[in-house]
């Protein structure tokens, strides 16, 4: 109890000092008076020591969630020492595993980690491809990675003709450029069109 009341008592001296009211020194009998006054210092102090802890709270780093892969990178133990990278697929309820034939040595010099990072790193590259190819296909992107198998002549050609059609046949048309232009990837590379 005496401690609460020290500490009543040097509120009300401070709140005392800061409004200088009228050169009055504090007297137990005055706590009643200042009561309301006191109750406002309170609030007043303890709102602005709140505001202190939002401010200090704001600049503290917020904790990052981690969004779930739908693949992840694991790797199995085999009886050599090594270790066998694989991907693990869970999608729609099934899990399925891709053994990606790359492997990890036990790191007994600075050039097995060197070795193990570059593994690592390409088990990663491989990792991210497989998402990218799962979300392409989950919303409905084409999959077709890789190169036409359409020579180069074949399509300079077929758009030739689809400007022909648009044209309406006997002009003059861009067209043609187009089939100068197979004409003369002809004469260069030693190909025939067809």
């Amino acid at each position: 109890m005496s401690k609460k009341m020290s500490l009543l008592e040097n509120y009300l001296k401070v709140i005392l000092l800061n409004f200088n009211a009228n050169k009055i020194f504090f007297r137990k009998r005055q706590i009643i008076c200042y009561f309301p006054l006191l109750c406002h210092f309170l609030f007043v102090t303890l709102q602005s020591g709140n505001k202190r802890k939002n401010i200090a709270m704001s600049n503290r780093k917020k904790a990052t969630t981690k969004a779930k892969e739908p693949i992840k990178l694991r790797a199995k133990q085999l009886a050599n020492g090594n270790q066998s990278l694989y991907l693990d697929f869970y999608t729609d309820g099934v899990r399925q595993y891709e053994f990606l034939k790359l492997y990890l040595v036990p790191e007994k010099s600075p050039i097995d980690k060197s070795t193990n990072a570059q593994t690592l790193e390409l088990a990663n590259a491989v990792k991210a491809q497989k998402i990218v190819e799962l979300q392409n296909t989950a919303h409905g992107f084409s999959v077709k990675s890789g190169r036409s198998k359409m020579n180069v002549i074949e399509y300079i050609t077929d758009i030739a003709d689809q400007k022909r059609i648009k044209a309406g046949g006997g002009k003059r048309t861009t067209g043609d450029s187009y089939l100068a232009l197979t004409k003369q990837i002809e004469n260069y590379s030693g190909l025939k069109a067809f």
